[in-house]
């Protein structure tokens, strides 16, 4: 059942103002002026910008109709971090779910991820890095979403195996011929995304096989996706806890208080998660 990504024809191609966003996004010289040109010339993602900032997450005082005072009032880097997963569960909002697969806590636990992801890397003073850790953290287990949806037969073999007690990475291999993290990585190659996506989705559980350039990139979204299955926010509806080396763990997490006040700030990012994953229906 070893299943060719090459071959799929119909995988959603990512709006253009994905791409751009993403780069907003990682670079550290942009403005919100530069967000803001970009969100205007899309009428859809505006609307969705200022239906979140009225929600009672933020309890503005009154109503918003203005996209500029909007992004004033909560903040660029709020934006910044809504954008790219406000963008990606429109583009995937028809797939399906299954007895096995969930998209809500799919996605919750990409969005667990992409912000624990910014959480540790800002901590460890990257601050250049920050926001592209919340992309790769949002992304990286795309390659799953990928493999239910376009390959379901051979999932279900997967997730099988899985139920018997064959760890997740062993079974993916053994039917899938690959990892869900090759499959993202390949996916997202299409997309046109940075080298450092495909990277770090390609290794996020291999992070000692990760070209240097991407490798402490790759080790911190390692770190946040077992955190988030830490806080049962698992990316499938059952399976092993991803393996997390002592080594990388110490790296990044220092003591138990940190990893406390990480799984604190993981828990306040439920309800925001719900809001952006209630815009699926709209």
């Amino acid at each position: 059942m070893q299943i060719d990504i090459s071959k799929l024809r119909d995988i959603p191609t990512i709006p253009v103002v994905v791409t751009k966003a993403i780069a907003i996004i990682n670079s550290p010289r942009s403005s919100a002026r530069d967000l803001t040109d970009l969100i205007v010339n899309d009428q859809v993602l505006a609307a969705k910008i200022l239906k979140v900032a009225n929600s009672a997450y933020y309890g503005l005082p009154s109503k918003v109709n203005n996209l500029n005072r909007a992004i004033t009032l909560i903040g660029f880097n709020e934006v910044k971090r809504m954008i790219t997963p406000l963008l990606l569960l429109d583009t995937f909002k028809s797939f399906k779910n299954n007895r096995f697969f969930s998209s809500e806590k799919f996605w919750t636990h990409s969005l667990a991820v992409a912000s624990a992801s910014e959480i540790i890397a800002s901590r460890n003073r990257l601050p250049e890095d920050v926001g592209e850790a919340r992309v790769v953290g949002l992304l990286h287990d795309i390659g799953r979403l990928i493999i239910v949806e376009y390959f379901p037969d051979a999932f279900e073999t997967v997730m099988a195996n899985i139920e018997m007690g064959i760890d997740v990475l062993k079974a993916e291999n053994a039917i899938l011929g690959m990892e869900h993290g090759e499959a993202g990585a390949q996916v997202t190659e299409t997309w046109n995304l940075p080298a450092s996506v495909a990277n770090v989705i390609r290794y996020h559980h291999h992070t000692e096989d990760c070209p240097e350039a991407f490798k402490m990139l790759a080790e911190i979204v390692r770190v946040a996706d077992h955190l988030a299955y830490q806080v049962e926010m698992p990316s499938l509806l059952c399976g092993n806890k991803p393996e997390l080396p002592d080594e990388i763990r110490d790296r990044y997490l220092k003591s138990e208080d940190d990893i406390e006040i990480l799984i604190t700030k993981l828990e306040t990012e439920v309800e925001k998660s719900q809001i952006l994953l209630n815009m699926i229906h709209d």
